[in-house]
């Protein structure tokens, strides 16, 4: 039954990641159009992105592309060090699901896993929707020889209690369910086996 769920997660997993490259594709050109008025562009959002094809050319509006679409990874990686950790504490305290307290605490830590492995790549993702002509790794490199490794990383402990608090409370409230649906399952199967035990005593 675990392997098959198992399956099913990665199943789905795929496919969940698989709409984020869609998604990647469909929406890039909003957020690089989105992030030149927050910088002080008085245009409407499609004002700016007509503006940014015409006179940039419409390669322009998809620029950090390639960054959005190596960020997918970051829930992969977060559910790949979820399903190791959960695994493991499973194992210790012999139980079939996490306590809510171990299931904030497992949420938290993979996401904070997940969000410092690829904080880099999220940041060049906004500067390069923010520059012209600009690589990814163009933009890291610069990054890193302003401020080193810590440059990298700027701007990042809001970002990791944002998304930390958000991923643990997703998981407690994941496991929870799965722990009623579990229970459900289990007096369903039981009471099968009731009346199953009644009917045949009754023949």
């Amino acid at each position: 039954v675990r392997r098959n769920s198992q399956k099913t997660a990665l199943l789905s997993l795929l496919g969940s990641s698989l709409a984020g490259m869609l998604n990647v594709f469909i929406t890039n050109p909003m957020w690089v159009a989105n992030l030149r008025i927050i910088k002080g562009s008085k245009l409407s959002l499609w004002q700016e992105i007509g503006t940014i094809a015409k006179t940039e050319g419409w390669k322009s509006l998809w620029n950090g592309t390639g960054t959005s679409l190596l960020l997918v990874s970051n829930p992969v990686l977060q559910f790949f060090v979820y399903e190791q950790f959960k695994a493991s504490q499973l194992k210790k305290n012999a139980t079939a699901t996490l306590s809510p307290m171990e299931a904030f605490c497992v949420g938290a830590l993979a996401k904070g896993v997940a969000t410092i492995a690829t904080y880099p790549l999220q940041l060049a993702q906004v500067l390069l929707r923010l520059q012209k002509g600009v690589g990814t790794y163009d933009c890291l490199k610069k990054q890193f020889d302003q401020g080193g490794v810590k440059g990298l990383y700027t701007g990042m402990n809001a970002k990791l209690l944002q998304t930390v608090l958000t991923a643990a409370f997703t998981f407690l409230t994941y496991e929870q369910i799965l722990r009623v649906v579990r229970v459900s399952l289990e007096m369903t199967t039981q009471k099968k086996q009731r009346i199953s035990s009644n009917i045949g005593t009754t023949i």
